[in-house]
């Protein structure tokens, strides 16, 4: 802080604009061909890339060996924690070697991330004090959602725990509309307690309709008179 003298016996007391983390690294979800993962990743990095007060901008997206998927699944069960262990793997090994530092942020393109946790574990561990924020896509709060329903299950208590650990652990929590937003405020067990209602901040998601209009675009005498049902086979579509 500065201080500044203005009328006589009175200081003024300015906070100097804070300054950008050194390093974000974005922890990107797996790049799943029939999703819209690799699009979704890639604004997401060249948003990050505009930002001038960040000095360093990581990637965390390592090689996805595709499982194939059921109808109704946005992402494989197994194949995403797999994916999401070798994500923790090497955060801890920029850990170990020093790559990080305190005020830089990690920013999970999934929140709802198991593991993340250990990561927290591993740099407070070491004595750096990390920054986590997180987009979230879903969890119990959302009633279609497979999690939800798994939340209900006699043995699916841990569910609501996890995602507690989780707003304790996330400094920001990004989602998509402001539906979400209520949902996850209003309808989530205890949210309040953590302050996550002010916490939480409608940012939209990183969807652009030119990316794939002329990739999609065919000519009038190529065009079928066909219905296309584009959503999973899922009752939330």
């Amino acid at each position: 802080m500065r201080r500044l003298f203005g009328t006589p016996g009175r200081i003024e007391v300015f906070k100097r604009k804070p300054k950008g983390p050194d390093t974000i690294v974005y922890v990107g979800i797996e790049e799943v061909p029939s999703r819209y993962c690799e699009n979704f990743n890639k604004r997401i990095v060249t948003e990050l890339q505009a930002l001038k007060s960040v000095k360093n901008i990581a990637v965390v997206t390592p090689p996805y060996e595709f499982d194939s998927l059921e109808p109704h699944e946005f992402l494989s069960a197994t194949g995403t924690i797999e994916y999401k262990a070798k994500q923790v793997a090497i955060l801890c090994s920029m850990i170990n070697r020093g790559e990080l530092s305190d005020g830089d942020v990690i920013l999970l393109g999934d929140g709802w991330f198991p593991g993340i946790e250990g990561v927290a574990y591993a740099s407070q561990m070491k004595g750096i004090n990390l920054h986590f924020d997180a987009i979230f896509h879903a969890g119990s709060w959302t009633p279609s959602d497979s999690v939800a329903v798994m939340s209900k299950q006699a043995n699916g208590a841990w569910v609501r725990c996890f995602e507690r650990t989780l707003f304790q652990l996330i400094r920001n929590v990004y989602v998509g509309t402001n539906h979400h937003k209520r949902e996850l405020c209003h309808e989530h067990w205890r949210v309040h307690k953590f302050g996550i209602d002010r916490r939480v901040h409608v940012t939209g998601l990183p969807f652009h309709v030119h990316d794939h209009v002329a990739a999609t675009h065919l000519p009038a005498h190529d065009r079928q008179p066909l219905i296309v049902f584009t959503g999973r086979d899922h009752p939330e579509k």
